[in-house]
């Protein structure tokens, strides 16, 4: 089991286009193989239990990128994403649901927030076009087992239709990061969580309840 890293901006308008592993079994790196994708930061990844995929995000040219691969740890090996139905743009949210990568919403060229969504299934290599969401949202949502979360801007999706979500106590900044416990959302940078149960939130404090 490793932790991969791939990509990022690392100063003075300059893009990461190389990526490395670590085990932490033998507390020791490696450099991945050479991607066939440009550099890049701001993209979006997921882990689909075997491969990395990564699609969208910003290079040094400031151009906004709509294209993206996946590697596989195993052999070592990148391959190139078949092109999909949306615009470049940077901070997506994206999730893997099991099945497919749901990549929705994000910033355009434009510094304009897109409300455009598409699903990708890597076992064929093909997208699938989604009805976006009907508020922006962006950079950090989660998989709950049965709908995106997007704590950025509060919405979700069931893979059917957006909703809003009820308001939290505190503010939830779109840079927020969030993880699912299997009950509940925890969100770090807004401090709020969300039951699943009752729909309402909670403040934490210290990260405790």
């Amino acid at each position: 089991m490793e932790m991969v890293v791939y990509g990022g901006d690392v100063g003075d308008n300059t893009h990461a286009s190389d990526g490395a592993a670590y085990n932490p079994l033998t507390d020791t790196w490696r450099l991945l193989a050479a991607p066939p994708i440009v550099e890049r930061s701001g993209c979006g990844a997921v882990w689909t239990g075997r491969e990395m995929l990564v699609w969208g995000g910003v290079n040094g040219e400031q151009l906004l990128l709509d294209d993206g691969a996946s590697y596989d740890p195993a052999d070592d090996l990148w391959r190139r994403l078949s092109p999909g139905p949306l615009d470049g743009r940077v901070s997506p949210v994206v999730v893997w649901t099991g099945d497919v990568m749901i990549v929705a919403a994000g910033v355009t060229n434009s510094d304009q927030f897109d409300v455009g969504a598409a699903a990708y299934r890597p076992n064929i290599d093909a997208w699938l076009d989604l009805d976006g969401p009907k508020q922006p949202a962006r950079s950090s949502g989660v998989w709950t087992g049965r709908e995106l979360v997007s704590v950025g801007q509060l919405v979700s999706f069931d893979l059917v239709q957006w909703s809003p979500l009820p308001e939290p106590p505190v503010k939830v900044g779109s840079g927020a990061t969030a993880t699912w416990t299997g009950t509940s959302l925890v969100v770090v940078g807004g401090g709020a969580r969300r039951d699943s149960a009752t729909d309402t939130a909670v403040v934490l404090v210290s990260g405790a309840e």
